[in-house]
């Protein structure tokens, strides 16, 4: 959001050696929302970098984090809340609740617009576009021989789904991979038209590679409970529901940004333009900050923004460096990154009657085909996204360079998908962290971060890219750990 939130002035201007609570780093959502949990509290906050990296327009919420998050920043400012962990010892609790309640009297562009996922359009035998059976879950279809089931599967292969039903339940809990309780329960044929399209699409890797737990946690127990895996995927559905539904600021994110910022500049907290080239820390513990504009910033805290981006191998200085040269430096690596690439098409035969919320999947040779309707997040035209596996065990791939080799790439999987670019449309790519697959993938990347704090306490990093590009974990993760700071800036806990 280029422009947004300049230099506020004020007291860090020309200051050696600013006395501040925490300085930080970057403006991602995650990183604001940090921001204000510390200067609620009255702490002294600046907040340097540039442009603030925006969420996608419609972001998964399942656990109603970033609604909450939403209506907190929509409330009035009723300056009830300012000293809470000052007064009560407490976090967010009954103060942020209040709050939250009085959501209703605020903006309704900045309140949640909340949108439910409809199921997607996938490719039958004949190739043609046909929607997907719903209710389903990641392509379970709760009702195998619906119209649906038996357009995409063919009648053979719909009865076998159907025989679920009635195949007794031999490792009750214990098939962890997706792609494989789906094959042993509903049969190959299911497995390849329904589910695995939508969990590569989701994931980035084949459904063999992601567990239950991971995908939809609690089916395997809901499985146990209806004694088959299409009545399970009934059993579950209101709760995939919720999972599945999206949340976005009613005017928008940029609105609501520019909201936040002035919430932010509303308790006191100092934007500043100059990019971050240098933190080190200091003897006693706190951090000093060199600025692109040659001032220099001492803080207490240090909060670095990860953003969705994941920095290359060799730019993390490690658990144990007491120095970082700019934003992502201390930031620990992901496992797997993943490529995102967009292009504006033209109309695609059979999808004319898409869903706003909809979309539309299949799988081109390494990638996983998703198309979106023209006004699904506020474009003109339709837009095809190709998503693919772009790094692997921490080394970098060539293939995130938009050069000649990967844009050819591109247009040769969206040719062979029979889809055509708009005229004079170019390719949008991006590398984020990739999604979690396992639980001790996630496990493994919560453990980093968590030496990491205990090793500096004084330094928080945030962002999507330590989350496997989720921005409502990212978002919770960030106020749950800014909680924990204040209390140990204001002298509340160790």
């Amino acid at each position: 959001m280029s422009g947004t939130g300049g230099s506020t002035g004020g007291a860090l201007d020309g200051v050696a050696d600013g006395a501040i609570d925490a300085l930080v780093v970057g403006r991602s959502l995650p990183a604001l929302l940090a921001a204000l949990e510390l200067a609620e509290v009255g702490l002294r906050v600046a907040i340097a970098g540039g442009p603030v990296e925006l969420p996608g327009t419609n972001e998964r919420d399942p656990d109603g984090v970033l609604s909450a998050a939403l209506a907190h920043v929509a409330a009035p400012l009723d300056g009830s809340h300012g000293d809470a962990d000052a007064s009560t010892g407490a976090g967010s609790g009954e103060d942020r609740a209040g709050s939250d309640r009085a959501a209703a009297a605020g903006d309704p562009a900045l309140l949640p617009l909340q949108t439910r996922r409809p199921a997607p359009m996938l490719p039958d035998r004949a190739g043609a576009w046909t929607l997907q059976a719903d209710p389903s879950v990641l392509g379970i279809p709760a009702v195998p021989l619906a119209v649906e089931s038996l357009r995409l599967l063919g009648t053979a292969a719909a009865l076998r789904a159907y025989l679920d039903r009635v195949t007794p339940l031999l490792t009750i809990g214990k098939t962890r991979s997706m792609g494989e309780l789906v094959r042993r329960r509903l049969g190959r044929t299911a497995l390849e038209r329904l589910s695995e399209p939508v969990l590569r699409a989701r994931f980035g890797v084949p459904s063999a590679e992601v567990e239950a737990a991971i995908a939809a946690p609690g089916l395997n127990e809901a499985l146990s409970r209806a004694g088959s895996l299409t009545a399970a995927a009934l059993a579950y559905s209101d709760r995939n529901v919720a999972r599945e539904t999206t949340v976005r600021p009613g005017g928008g994110w940029p609105g609501f940004v520019e909201a936040l910022l002035r919430r932010l500049v509303a308790y006191g907290v100092d934007l500043i333009d100059a990019e971050v080239t240098e933190a080190s820390r200091t003897e006693s513990g706190g951090w000093t900050a060199a600025l692109a504009d040659g001032r220099a910033l001492g803080s207490a805290a240090l909060i670095l923004d990860a953003g969705s981006t994941p920095a290359r191998p060799g730019t993390d200085p490690g658990a144990g460096a007491e120095t970082t040269s700019g934003a992502g430096l201390a930031t620990p690596l992901p496992e797997r990154t993943r490529l995102h690439a967009e292009i504006d098409i033209q109309e695609v035969p059979g999808l004319e009657e898409l869903d706003a919320a909809g979309s539309a999947v299949r799988t081109v040779g390494r990638f996983s085909l998703v198309i979106h309707p023209a006004d699904a997040e506020g474009s003109l035209l339709p837009r095809a996204e190709l998503r693919g596996l772009a790094e692997a065990g921490g080394r970098p791939s060539a293939a995130v360079d938009p050069a000649a080799p990967l844009v050819d790439e591109l247009s040769a999987a969206l040719a062979e998908a029979g889809v055509d670019p708009a005229e004079d449309a170019g390719w949008r790519i991006r590398v984020a962290a990739a999604p979690f697959a396992t639980t001790a993938e996630r496990d493994r990347s919560r453990a980093a971060l968590s030496e990491r704090r205990a090793h500096l306490p004084e330094l928080l990093v945030v962002g999507r890219a330590l989350h496997g590009d989720d921005i409502s974990a990212a978002v919770s993760d960030a106020q749950q750990e800014a909680i924990v700071l204040r209390r140990r800036l204001l002298g509340i806990a160790d």
